[in-house]
Formats: C-alpha cells, sequence, structure tokens
C-alpha cells in the first residue's frame, strides 16, 4: 500500500454497512445507480488505469463523502469490486475493478460523464430542436416498412447499422424506438415523429425507386403483446429475426446484465436462479400489460433462448413469409451475401457495404465449462423444433 494513505480510512465491501437502498424495487435501484454512476465518474479530478478496471481520484469534502458511500452502499454486495481510501493531502481515491467487460464499461461511462457541461448543453439544445421540429410535423411521417425484432445480444446494433447505410432505407431517429412495449401510451403520432417525412418517400416513388424506413428492437422478439399490436399498426410490415446460438446468447446476455444490472451470481448459479427468479413473471406479463418485467429482462439467460416459442406467436398474427429470420453466425461469418439476403428480402436494389463493424460486443471469456455443457444439452431439443420449424438447421448443437 502506498505510505501517502492511511490504513485507518480504508474502505472495502466488507466495511460498508447495509442501506436503505437495499429495499428499493429493482427499476428504482437501476435509476438511483445511474445517478450515482453520473456524480462518481463526472465529479473525479483523475483517471488512472488499472488491469481490470480504474483507480479515480476526487478532491475530499462531505459532499464527495457522501455520495461516494451511497455508491459503495448500492454496490457493496455486487461487481464490480472496489476499494475507497483517503490520502494524507485529503484527497479520495476510489478504485474500481470487476469482472470480464467491466474495464470497458467503466471507459465509457467515466467519458461519457467528463464531457463539459456547455457541450452537454449544445448537445441538449441540438436534440430539443430536432425532436421539436419532429414533433410539429408527426403526422406528416411515415410508418416503418420493416421491424428487426430481434433477439437481444444477438447483433442487431450491427446489422442495422448496416441496413442503415443502404442508400435506400432511411433509419429511425433512433435504432430501439420502443413504442410497442413501453412507449405504447405516447400515442401513433409520436411514433411516427421518429421515421421519415411521407413526401420523402414520395419524391422517390416519382423517379421510380424506393425509400424504405425501419425501426430495430431487440426486445419486441419476447414480448408475448408485441407481435399483435405491431400487426395492429404495421400489417405490411417486413420483420427480421436475428437469432444467435442460445446457449452463447445467455452467457453474453449474463455479461451484460454484470454491467449494467450488476448480477451477483455466477453463471450456473444464474441459470440455477432461474425458475425461481422468474416464476410468475410471464403470468404477470400476460395479465397486465403495463407490467414492465424487470426480472424477465435481466435474468432471462436461458428461457430467452428458446426461440421457436417465441416465433409462433408471431406467425399466429404474420403470414410466414412476411418474416426473414437469420443467425448471427451466418451475419457475422458472411455478412456480405447475408445482407444482399436481406436486401432482397425487402424489395430493395442490389447493394452492400465495404465494411461491416461489429457493435455493442462485450468482450468476456469462454462460457465455463459446466455450464456450457448444461446448456449444450437443454438446448438441443429446443433448437431441433426451430430447424424444424424454420426449415433451416443452424448448426447449434454443438457448442465450442
Amino acid at each position: 500500500m502506498n505510505s501517502s494513505l492511511r490504513p485507518s480510512s480504508t474502505i472495502t465491501p466488507d466495511t460498508v454497512a447495509p442501506r436503505a437502498i437495499d429495499v428499493l424495487l429493482p427499476q428504482e435501484q437501476l435509476q438511483l445507480r445511474l445517478r450515482l454512476m453520473e456524480s462518481v465518474f463526472g465529479g473525479c479530478e483523475a483517471v488512472e488505469e488499472l488491469e481490470r478496471g480504474f483507480r479515480l481520484t476526487f478532491a475530499q469534502g462531505a459532499k464527495t463523502e457522501s455520495i461516494l458511500q451511497d455508491f459503495l452502499g448500492l454496490m457493496a454486495n455486487h461487481h464490480p469490486a472496489f476499494e475507497i481510501q483517503t490520502e494524507r493531502n485529503g484527497k479520495v481515491r476510489l478504485s474500481l475493478e470487476g469482472p470480464s467487460g467491466t474495464k470497458a464499461y467503466l471507459q465509457r461511462a467515466i467519458q461519457s460523464n467528463r464531457i463539459p457541461w456547455s457541450a452537454k448543453w449544445r448537445a441538449r439544445w441540438a436534440s430539443w430542436k430536432v425532436r421539436g421540429w419532429r414533433r410539429l410535423t408527426r403526422s406528416l411521417r411515415s410508418l416503418p416498412d420493416f421491424v428487426l425484432i430481434g433477439g437481444p445480444r444477438c447483433g442487431t446494433t450491427a446489422m442495422y447499422s448496416s441496413l442503415s447505410q443502404h442508400p435506400n432505407i432511411a433509419p429511425a431517429l433512433l435504432k430501439e424506438v420502443h413504442y410497442f412495449d413501453l412507449y405504447l401510451d405516447r400515442g401513433l403520432d409520436w411514433y411516427r415523429s421518429n421515421f421519415p417525412l411521407v413526401r420523402t418517400q414520395q419524391k422517390w416513388a416519382r423517379s421510380g425507386q424506393k425509400l424504405v424506413t425501419g425501426e430495430a428492437c431487440p426486445s419486441y422478439l419476447y414480448n408475448p403483446h408485441v407481435p399483435r399490436r405491431i400487426r395492429e399498426v404495421l400489417p405490411s410490415a417486413k420483420l427480421l429475426v436475428l437469432l444467435r446460438n442460445p446457449a452463447r446468447r445467455a452467457y453474453s446476455h449474463y455479461v451484460w446484465t454484470q454491467t449494467v444490472a450488476e448480477e451477483p451470481l455466477t453463471f450456473r448459479q444464474a441459470i440455477d436462479a432461474e425458475p425461481q427468479r422468474l416464476a410468475g413473471e410471464y403470468d404477470k406479463t400476460l395479465a397486465n400489460e403495463d407490467y414492465i418485467g424487470i426480472p424477465r429482462a435481466y435474468y432471462s439467460y436461458v428461457e430467452q433462448g428458446i426461440y421457436v416459442d417465441q416465433l409462433r406467436r408471431w406467425t399466429e398474427v404474420f403470414p410466414r413469409e412476411q418474416m426473414l429470420v437469420l443467425s448471427s453466425e451466418q451475419w457475422f461469418r458472411n455478412s456480405e451475401d447475408t445482407y444482399r439476403r436481406i436486401v432482397k428480402f425487402l424489395g430493395l436494389p442490389d447493394w452492400a457495404p465495404e465494411e461491416f463493424k461489429r457493435e455493442h460486443s462485450i468482450p468476456h471469456a469462454p462460457i465455463p465449462e459446466d455450464a456450457r455443457l448444461l446448456l449444450q444439452d437443454y438446448f438441443r431439443p429446443h433448437n431441433e423444433r426451430l430447424f424444424e420449424f424454420l426449415g433451416e438447421d443452424f448448426g447449434w448443437n454443438d457448442v465450442e
């Protein structure tokens, strides 16, 4: 330990007493966590990179002490690990470490919260102007011609980004509008405000060309109410589905949950705990369309990988020919051919970008062996049902 530090001032997870934060609902904890992270990462004076995390330095003060104590109280029983030390000169050092992927997550958090306030204000003003204009013209705007409905952690961001480069595709204002699962109460005009003007598409049509627009939301596939909602608003929309080997998807989902919701369990423990965590959640979702099931969003590592049951809900309300189902392995192994297949499905001129990027990928270690074997056996019959349903084998039954 550095000689300039007073050992008696060191605080670790074991020394932090339980706080009232522990009794908050999961969504309230998430909101509080985000506010605290902005305060902590935005208020540091210096950042020192560690092997698996960062060390942040703060000026001493009652406000700093209070914010850090709240932050530690929220993180005490979860990842990443931390240590706070007070130097003789009054500076406070907060060391944060965690599992694979935490370092990249902390780096993004630090960068996003150390932007000068003036720059943030200009960005917010620019965003308001864009939103204001779109709000005024919302009734004159198009509805999507296609929707990329899922699944999560399957590469939908990379695919949508690549599709948005096509000269005949006008992207939505946001990739994930979440109208059909979170913001239905905002109304159809609000949803329209995210898409291009009808007259823009009409102008293309007069010149003999086709301009389409669409959105992507990986949570749509899993929500049992969304197929009917989309059918009522977009009966002719084409649906793109990107599915990943369910065992790999489950582990990627787990790593993502570690970074955003402080998953306290190991992957194998989380798999074993999933039935209890999700008990009754599906029934609550069916009974109440406004219910936002946080456990189903965060902890459905295995359940979201049973794709065939989710797809059957969609084919109950949409013709099969309006749906194109692809595997992430196809997409990342042979992006150009898969891209051209999508473009043909959308009825657009043949075109492909020069480069395909992989976005929102969180590096992590291989799937733990015990969990890998368990998931391989568990998903095999569900994968076989999916391949029979699709008439195509994605080759997922052997997980390396």
